[in-house]
């Protein structure tokens, strides 16, 4: 535990001046994917007792009908699946069962964000000392820094092809096993206690928030900053980093920070209006916020989507 305590300490240590080189979706959400930094899925449909069941993948534009869903539902033993139909009830909607019917799919599709977080550390490196305590302050501000530039999709995939969010685990070999709120602490070094993250709006709520953070009216918003139903990642450096009050400047850089780093979706260059709410009237209390946990919930939701065998 001290060892765990001082690599939290040293994570969060202020960046050094010179080094440049992280959802409930709203339905109102246009469903776009551009070629740049999307990764995997976005939708969730769910079934009886709330179990994880279907998706829309980034690659299908038809929902699934809601007989095609229960037929996912296991009744009876289910070859290569389970016996007992109560413990992995949407098994037969899992990529596994296709597999097993001779089903392959092809490799999911994975991107990062990786060249905004290098525009999140510059835009740090030229903020100013007022800006940057609130940043720290946020205990958040390690995040870019710690980023991959790149993914390994080949093993990703062979993970989601054993998740199975009926029991929220990877099924391997020797058993069963899943990631913890302590595993997100050791690996992303932020809060798991705290307060809730439960902001949740409609889609003109969001778009007040943004027009409000730009100082631009609707149509100024709709015509230039917005697309797809969010906003465009470079509208948030362009309008926030230069000319902003130091408040308004630490909440662009913390906007982009959530959608680019804890909570990524499949929309290219764009960031969904969500990650801005919890931050809108200011930063100073972002750092005690849980949001270990509301990305290990953002992270199981996800992997489920990415199970279904309709995923691409």
């Amino acid at each position: 535990m001290a060892d765990a305590q001082r690599a939290h300490e040293t994570v969060h240590q202020p960046m050094d001046e010179d080094y440049v080189a992280v959802d409930v979706d709203n339905e109102s959400f246009e469903d776009e994917s551009s070629d740049d930094d999307n990764v995997l899925v976005l939708r969730l449909s769910k079934a009886r007792g709330d179990r994880s069941v279907s998706s829309e993948s980034s690659g299908s534009s038809t929902k699934r009908p809601r007989d095609a869903e229960e037929d996912w539902i296991v009744t009876d033993p289910v070859p290569g699946g389970p016996v007992d139909g109560s413990v992995i009830p949407s098994f037969l909607g899992h990529v596994a069962s296709r597999m097993w019917s001779g089903h392959l799919r092809s490799q999911l599709k994975g991107h990062t964000r990786g060249h905004f977080c290098k525009k999140l550390m510059t835009w740090y490196t030229t903020a100013s000392p007022r800006v940057k305590k609130l940043i720290r302050d946020s205990r958040l501000s390690h995040l870019p820094s710690i980023m991959y530039p790149h993914i390994d999709m080949p093993l990703i995939c062979v993970f989601i092809e054993r998740w199975h969010p009926d029991t929220s685990s990877f099924h391997m070999p020797f058993g069963e096993m899943t990631i913890l709120l302590h595993d997100v602490w050791e690996i992303l070094c932020i809060l798991v206690d705290g307060r809730l993250v439960s902001a949740e709006s409609g889609i003109e709520q969001s778009k007040s928030a943004v027009m409000e953070l730009f100082g631009v009216t609707k149509k100024v918003l709709e015509s230039v900053h917005w697309k797809g139903g969010g906003v465009v990642c470079n509208s948030i450096v362009s309008m926030c980093s230069v000319g902003q009050m130091s408040n308004f400047e630490a909440i662009g850089w913390m906007f982009l920070l959530l959608g680019s780093t804890l909570f990524i979706d499949k929309s290219g260059d764009r960031i969904r209006p969500i990650c801005l709410l919890e931050v809108q009237d200011g930063v100073e209390g972002v750092g005690g916020y849980s949001w270990g946990s509301a990305i290990l919930a953002y992270l199981y939701r996800q992997l489920g989507i990415a199970s279904r065998g309709d995923c691409s």
